[in-house]
């Protein structure tokens, strides 16, 4: 008789936690959903956000303080010498500039979007933009 009892009070407690597990489902149900539809609406981006890097070729003057500052070294510039005689302008903070930059890149499979190349930059040429498909 007692196999027979220990039978139904096993179904008794599979049934009481089905019970407890439908509680917690209903629960969830008719709770708001927290996720957001990227194409239809959009989270705000923070003001100081560190998103992809951005820079500004016109400005840039080929110092590579940016790759001297940078931690895994993803920042790769290379710079010619102009002639005295050419005048290659000046950038948008007024300092003239000496070098040619003929190879700036950024290898974003190695940036870690820490922003330490963004303050040493003198032209403030180099910046982490706040376009919302890049964050």
């Amino acid at each position: 008789m007692s196999s027979v009892n220990t039978y139904f009070k096993n179904i008794g407690k599979g049934f009481w936690t089905i019970l407890i597990g439908m509680k917690i489902t209903m629960k969830h149900l008719f709770t708001p959903a927290v996720t957001i539809q990227y194409p239809d609406a959009r989270m705000p981006i923070p003001e100081r956000g560190r998103n992809r890097l951005y820079v500004n070729m016109d400005d840039c003057i080929g110092c590579n303080q940016c790759g001297m500052a940078c931690p895994v070294d993803c920042i790769t510039i290379e710079t010619a010498k102009s002639l005295p005689t050419e005048d290659l302008g000046v950038t948008s903070t007024g300092q003239k500039k000496r070098l040619w930059v003929t190879k700036f890149d950024i290898d974003f499979a190695k940036c870690c979007y820490c922003g330490l190349c963004v303050p040493p930059c003198p032209t403030e040429c180099i910046y982490m933009t706040d376009v919302y498909e890049f964050s």
